[in-house]
């Protein structure tokens, strides 16, 4: 009788691995890779309500290869700060104080050092075009580049910004309506980039970061005239 009610005991208290693996994999379902400096937030499902976490960063030192303070609930920030492969741990603890019965779940991030960026070529040049339409530009990265890149830049000393979510290229321009010139004079805008991160890590900017396009001047209409 005694064994039987601790057996009892024991299932009652027992956390639902099920639960918590389907909560972490819901969120975060394989290993990634990230850029040295960028901040991610980590979360798991809570499976037990009251529960606390605790959460495990192994691979390095925190505060020299990755910095977080350690949270109590289902979320954990952490920045990544050197180049490196570590290894997350989630705990999660009832009320009760029981633990999941197996090892925590864990999985992989890899860190890779910031790329760089800037404009594969840095210039061109086309007749006036229709206006609030996008000028596509080419970049060149050089390393692992994570997505999505936040690039700010300005054409003519105004600031923008825009991301990309995937790929090389980049729309930019309708801002300034950058196509458009109806003069009778060539217009060239500067393009600069000025910045770009990832989750907060800074890319490192290349020495193509100016790109100039120059807008053809516009065959002014004149009256017609006779002799």
């Amino acid at each position: 009788m005694i064994q039987t009610m601790q057996k009892f005991n024991l299932g009652a208290c027992m956390i639902s691995l099920i639960g918590l693996l389907a909560g972490w994999s819901a969120v975060n379902a394989q290993d990634q890779t990230v850029n040295v400096g960028s901040t991610y937030n980590y979360s798991t499902a809570v499976s037990i309500t009251g529960s606390t976490f605790t959460w495990n960063v192994t691979g390095g030192t925190n505060g020299t290869h990755f910095s977080y303070t350690p949270s109590n609930t289902s979320t954990q920030a952490i920045q990544w700060l050197q180049t490196g492969t570590y290894t997350i741990q989630v705990t999660e603890v009832s009320p009760q104080g029981c633990v999941n019965p197996s090892a925590p779940q864990t999985f992989q991030v890899q860190v890779a050092p910031v790329p760089t960026i800037q404009f594969a070529t840095t210039s061109s040049a086309a007749c006036s075009g229709a206006p609030n339409t996008n000028l596509t530009l080419n970049l060149a990265f050089t390393g692992t580049v994570v997505y999505p890149v936040v690039v700010n830049y300005t054409i003519d000393g105004t600031p923008y910004t825009r991301t990309i979510n995937s790929g090389t290229t980049i729309s930019l321009g309708s801002e300034a309506n950058i196509l458009e010139n109806l003069t009778a004079t060539d217009v060239t805008r500067v393009i600069v980039i000025t910045s770009a991160t990832s989750h907060g890590a800074n890319y490192t900017i290349g020495t193509n970061s100016t790109y100039n396009y120059t807008v053809y001047a516009t065959p002014q209409l004149n009256p017609i005239t006779h002799n």
